[in-house]
C-alpha cells in the first residue's frame, strides 16, 4: 500500500539532508551522472527532473571515492633494524572531507529545516484530518483503498 503523505514527508526530509550534505536533490544523489544531459539536444523527463548540470556529490562518488584502501609499505624496525612489512589503511579522495565540511557549514539549516518540516506535516495532518478521511473514503469507494491512501 502506498501512503502519499508519509512518502511526501520522507522526500522532503531526504531533500533537506541531501541538499545540506551533498549539494544535490535525492534524485541527483541516487542517479548521479547516470542520466546526464551533456550533449543531449532532446532531454527526457528524467533529465529534466534532475535539473541542469549536477555539481553535487552522488551516491556513486561517495562509494567509489571514499572506499578504504589498504597499501603495503616497508618500514625499518626500530629495535632490530630489519625491514617490516606493514599494511596501512586510509581514505582516498576528498569526498568525505567535503561531506564533513558541508555538514559543518549547513548543520543549522539541516536541524531547523528538519524540525520545521516535521512539525509542519504533523500540524497539516491534524488540520486536514477531515478532508484526508474524505479522500480515503472516496478511494475506498473506487476500490483503491488497499493500494493507495493519503
Amino acid at each position: 500500500m502506498l501512503k502519499i503523505l508519509p512518502a511526501v514527508e520522507g522526500y522532503v526530509l531526504a531533500n533537506i539532508a541531501t541538499q545540506g550534505l551533498f549539494n544535490s536533490n535525492p534524485l541527483q544523489f541516487l542517479l548521479g551522472d547516470l542520466n546526464s544531459t551533456v550533449g543531449s539536444s532532446n532531454p527526457n523527463a528524467l533529465q529534466l527532473a534532475m535539473g541542469p548540470n549536477h555539481s553535487g556529490i552522488s551516491l556513486k562518488e561517495l562509494l567509489m571515492n571514499s572506499m578504504s584502501t589498504a597499501t603495503t609499505g616497508t618500514t625499518t624496525s626500530q629495535v632490530s633494524g630489519k625491514p617490516v612489512y606493514k599494511t596501512v589503511y586510509g581514505q582516498t579522495g576528498g569526498v568525505l572531507d567535503t561531506v564533513q565540511q558541508n555538514f559543518m557549514d549547513n548543520m543549522g539549516n539541516i536541524i531547523v529545516g528538519t524540525a520545521l518540516s516535521t512539525a509542519g506535516f504533523r500540524i497539516a495532518k491534524k488540520v486536514l484530518r477531515k478532508p484526508i478521511s474524505m479522500a480515503n473514503r472516496s478511494l475506498k469507494n473506487f476500490g483503491l483503498a488497499g493500494t493507495i491512501q493519503f
